[in-house]
């Protein structure tokens, strides 16, 4: 039973997992990019979403691989939601 759902994707077309997330009502943080954008909207209305990517549309490497510093944010909304 997991209070909230955290997916850093540094690419995403559409999220089966932000769907379900969605679905059973449960609170959001996810990177700012593809199509979590379109599920989650440009205004965070349904979750969270934090920039660790340069670019909305970016496809980079996997966020384990990540600079810390480039995932600040990321660590910054998990924070605010505890």
């Amino acid at each position: 039973h997991a209070d909230l759902i955290v997916i850093p994707s540094s690419a995403e077309a559409r999220s089966i997992a932000c769907i379900e997330a969605m679905g059973m009502g449960k609170p959001l943080i996810a990177s700012r990019v593809g199509g979590l954008i379109d599920l989650l909207g440009k205004e965070s209305t349904y979750g969270e979403l934090v920039n660790i990517y340069n670019d909305e549309a970016c496809n980079y490497g996997p966020p384990d691989r990540l600079p810390a510093e480039q995932l600040q944010p990321l660590v910054d909304a998990l924070v605010a939601f505890l």
